[in-house]
């Protein structure tokens, strides 16, 4: 899946994201919770691999099912799809200073 730029989506972008570590897997439990409350039903998750460690094809679901994982060419963005819907969350990378954080934050999310 292609993105445009970054610039370009800043009103499309549903959440912000500041994970606490590069591994996907381990993460994911902290925001598919705020995912589920926008999609419901999550097929794939687009990201890309320099904003992680983890490379993983597939990760099975509560339910037994399997969710898709997909790159994503831009860095900093994590896309959630589910049937008909997406939702863009940008990412903070996990070392980053809070003020770094809250400059991203705010960029993305309405005041």
């Amino acid at each position: 899946m292609l993105l445009p730029p970054r610039s370009s989506l800043a009103r499309g972008i549903d959440g912000v994201w500041w994970p606490r570590s590069r591994d996907l897997q381990t993460e994911l439990p902290t925001v598919l919770p705020s995912v589920g409350l926008k999609l419901q039903t999550l097929e794939c998750i687009h990201f890309s691999p320099a904003d992680w460690t983890t490379r993983v094809r597939q990760l099975p679901a509560r339910d037994g099912t399997v969710i898709e994982t997909r790159h994503l060419v831009t860095a900093g963005l994590v896309v959630f799809t589910g049937p008909r819907v997406a939702v863009i969350y940008a990412l903070i990378a996990p070392d980053a200073s809070t003020s770094t954080a809250e400059e991203i934050a705010a960029r993305h999310l309405p005041a």
